[in-house]
This record gives structure tokens, C-alpha cells and sequence, in this order.
């Protein structure tokens, strides 16, 4: 089980990428600005699932929200890049102007502006959560977590036919 130092040092250094990626939105050819912004957003969730009573949600919910607000940017993306690719320079050009416009939105949200606030204010519940006893449940339920992870896995490698995007 790691230890309150550990998840604190993880979190941190999730925190330092995603507002290394948010400055990186600024830069429109960054590609991989909203791509890298995502995946930390998911990283950042996937850590706190593991720690359900260490604070108030929050950042989860800045998390979550944040990614919902990222998606549809990150699908223009990913088209615009698919366009370039096929060799269609001037559907890529206008959807590229409204991807800038869009990561402009983005950058200046509210919503990453509460996930900055959230990112900052998370390690001070989290520690105040460790010295009291409301951790105290973390190992059963990172083991109940992996079980199930397990068992998701197992029954997809036996599925021929499984997609986990379906």
C-alpha cells in the first residue's frame, strides 16, 4: 500500500503536467497540448478514485467537468489532423481557426480555473484525511478495486468479440 507521501508526491506531479499542459494551450501548434491535458485528467481521476474520503470531491468533479469540457475540442483535433492526412488542406484550415478559438475557451474557463483551485487545495485535505482516520479503509478498497479490474480483464480476454470501447 503506498504511503500518504507517495499518493501527496503523485498528485503533485499531475498537478505540475496538467498546468504544464494548460500554458501549452497558448501555442496552436502544440498538438499535443489537449491530448496531454486529457490524459492527465484521467490520470489525475484515476488516482483519486482510489481515494474516496480524501476530501470534500472537488477536484473529482473539476476533473471530471474539466475533461467533458476538453472532449469535443480534442475530436476536432483528431479530425483536423485525419484531414490533413488525406490531403484536405481546406476543410483542415477552417476547422483549425475554430480549434484555436476553442483552446482559447478552454484556457480561459472557469472550469480550468476551478480545477487550478482544486489542484492547489487538494494536498491540504489530503493530508488533514491522512492524520485523521478517515483513510483508514484505503487498503481494502484498493484491493476490492483491483479484484474487480481483474475480473473485468479476465471476462474481456476470454470474449473474443470484446471491444472495450462498445
Amino acid at each position: 500500500m503506498p504511503s500518504a507521501e507517495v499518493i501527496l508526491s503523485r498528485q503533485q506531479d499531475l498537478a505540475a503536467d496538467l498546468r504544464l499542459a494548460m500554458l501549452r494551450l497558448d501555442d496552436a501548434a502544440d498538438a499535443l497540448a489537449l491530448h496531454d491535458l486529457r490524459v492527465g485528467l484521467r490520470r489525475l481521476r484515476s488516482l483519486l478514485d482510489l481515494l474516496p474520503d480524501a476530501d470534500d470531491g472537488a477536484l473529482q468533479w473539476a476533473a471530471t467537468a474539466a475533461g467533458h469540457l476538453l472532449g469535443p475540442a480534442r475530436d476536432l483535433e483528431v479530425l483536423n489532423a485525419e484531414l490533413l492526412g488525406q490531403n484536405q488542406p481546406a476543410a483542415a484550415a477552417r476547422r483549425q481557426r475554430r480549434l484555436r478559438v476553442m483552446r482559447r475557451i478552454i484556457r480561459d474557463s472557469q472550469t480550468l480555473q476551478f480545477l487550478l483551485a482544486a489542484l492547489t487545495a487538494w494536498p491540504t485535505h489530503f493530508v488533514q484525511a491522512s492524520q485523521g482516520d478517515s483513510l483508514w479503509r484505503l487498503p481494502a478498497h484498493v484491493a476490492k478495486r483491483q479484484q474487480k479490474q481483474v475480473k473485468t480483464l479476465r471476462k474481456a480476454l476470454a470474449d473474443r468479440g470484446h471491444d472495450r470501447h462498445d
